[in-house]
């Protein structure tokens, strides 16, 4: 059985202390009213729908990999970064770019792979020409 003290808490089973009603509910509006002024947050999560809604009716594309939230995530880095006008992080962007973007590297091995195969084609044609 559970007991109530006038701290917001109750006493659960096993001496756990956990919130009452009252606690509970005074915690849930504190942290709406946390997150509500949280304009960071706010910004993230309005950018988040409109990615969601410019994938879906520009490339008819249902994003559920968690690349959205990725790129919220950058962005909202990069527009806190530009606000403090610290450039490190698009400093380090450009340096990426400069190393290559991934899909440039697929392609390269990609061509790599297809010029491995070309070469075992024509190895396998000459043997074959042989006999």
């Amino acid at each position: 059985m559970a007991s109530s003290s006038s701290s917001g808490t109750v006493a659960g089973a096993g001496g756990r202390v956990v919130l009452s009603k009252e606690g509970a509910t005074a915690m849930a509006e504190c942290i709406g009213l946390l997150f509500g002024r949280w304009t960071a947050l706010q910004l993230a999560d309005e950018l988040e729908g409109l990615l969601y809604d410019a994938m879906d009716e520009s490339f008819n594309a249902d994003i559920e990999d968690g690349s959205v939230e990725e790129v919220t995530k950058h962005l909202m880095i990069m527009y806190t970064c530009c606000l403090r006008q610290n450039y490190s992080y698009i400093d380090k962007l450009r340096k990426t770019l400069l190393a290559g973007s991934a899909i440039t590297q697929s392609k390269e091995v990609l061509r790599g792979y297809e010029s491995s195969s070309d070469e075992i084609s024509r190895s396998e044609e000459e043997d074959d020409d042989d006999e």
